[in-house]
């Protein structure tokens, strides 16, 4: 299967742009982790802040070049190996 590199989404309103995108990072224990991670851009105070990820996994059954997530509204969604997820921002 072929991967592609358009995993990031951003969802912009006003001077707000929300990131979000599948990740895989090394936890606090030292353990690798995958996840959609989020930040939050105010353009206006050029003011970057992380926001805590969500469905944080030790399971890696999907490369991330394979998931996808999307936003609308006040919602997040991830789709990753052929189950939709979904969160309040």
């Amino acid at each position: 299967m072929d991967s592609s590199s358009h995993g990031i989404n951003l969802f912009a309103r006003g001077s707000s742009v929300r990131v979000a995108l599948p990740t895989m990072l090394i936890g606090s224990e030292g353990q690798w982790q995958q996840g959609l991670s989020r930040w939050e851009v105010d353009t206006q105070a050029r003011k970057l802040s992380a926001k805590p990820a969500l469905g944080v996994t030790t399971s890696f059954d999907t490369d991330l070049g394979q998931q996808r997530s999307v936003q609308i509204e006040a919602q997040v969604y991830w789709l990753r190996n052929g189950q939709l997820s979904g969160w309040d921002w």
